[in-house]
């Protein structure tokens, strides 16, 4: 995603959008900021998965529902209403199983808790001394 964006802005590459070829400007102006998004909210959640950030389950139902969008804004672009629905379902199903394991499977959410219960451990230990 991030090496389309990088050569849609150095010119470097042919793009194509729903089968038809395009200018690295329309590309970047059909696909840009999505495609943008998502690499800033992939490098989050590999940051926030490394740091043990409590924050990352966030940042990964995020990145699922810009790629929702994503697929949604290139479907729409075809105009036809079997496309929209695929996007739909073929980008729910991710979705609600990350927000799922995320927010509702009992290990994952107590493992959350306790990273949330460690930062403000440290931060009070901070305010303390």
């Amino acid at each position: 995603m991030a090496l389309s964006v990088l050569g849609a802005l150095t010119g470097s590459e042919d793009f194509t959008l729903n089968g038809q070829s395009v200018t690295a400007s329309e590309f970047l102006g059909a696909v840009g900021v999505p495609f943008a998004t998502l690499a800033v909210l992939s490098f989050l959640i590999g940051y926030s998965i490394w740091k043990e950030r409590a924050w990352s389950r966030w940042v990964i139902v995020a990145f699922w529902a810009d790629e929702i969008a994503l697929e949604l804004g290139l479907a729409l672009g075809l105009g036809d209403a079997f496309s929209v629905s695929q996007a739909l379902i073929s980008g729910s199903f991710p979705l609600l199983l990350s927000a799922w394991y995320l927010f509702g499977k009992e290990n994952v959410v107590e493992y959350y808790r306790g990273l949330e219960i460690r930062k403000r451990a440290g931060h009070a230990s901070v305010g303390d001394a």
